[in-house]
């Protein structure tokens, strides 16, 4: 194998590792960029059961003993706006829009008495934003650009030398 030919494999074999090794972070720097400016990242959610929904199997017909038990009127304005909300949905969820007060509480499931029943409530996800370095975008955008670079530079170099891919 001449230099030629280890130019014509070895270089495009090169540039799409570096390629596909710069796409992620290419991707993920961009999302991180600009999540809180569009909104998709700091409001948490909560997940909650109704009673008939929870699991009584426990010793006793019992609940689990280790979950907090709140009264609804201890629940921050945040917090009673996204229960409300989830209890009204399919999906049981509802998204706090504010400070999540009883944030310990409901980690390790909570009971919340409503309206003379009680209903489980836990955190289904903090929605934190992505944080990751400043040199993870234009990494991997120069990552991408070089990878490039390598896996066409073979059909770069023929083009500039004035052959074409059909000629020996």
């Amino acid at each position: 194998m001449n230099r030629s030919d280890a130019a014509t494999y070895v270089l495009p074999f090169l540039g799409a590792l570096v390629f596909s090794a710069s796409v992620g972070g290419a991707v993920l720097g961009g999302y991180a960029a600009v999540q809180e400016d569009l909104g998709l990242c700091g409001a948490p959610a909560i997940s909650v059961t109704p009673p008939e929904d929870i699991d009584h199997n426990a010793p006793e017909g019992m609940v689990d003993p280790s979950w907090a038990r709140l009264d609804y009127e201890e629940l921050s304005d945040a917090e009673k706006e996204a229960f409300e909300s989830a209890v009204g949905t399919v999906s049981g969820t509802g998204e706090v829009d504010g400070e999540l007060e009883h944030e310990a509480a409901f980690s390790g499931g909570a009971l919340v008495a409503y309206e003379g029943e009680e209903y489980y409530v836990a955190v289904e996800t903090m929605n934190e934003c992505v944080a990751v370095s400043g040199y993870v975008l234009p990494g991997g955008v120069v990552g991408v650009l070089v990878g490039l670079g390598l896996f066409y530079s073979p059909r770069l170099a023929r083009m500039l030398a004035g052959r074409s891919d059909s000629e020996p």
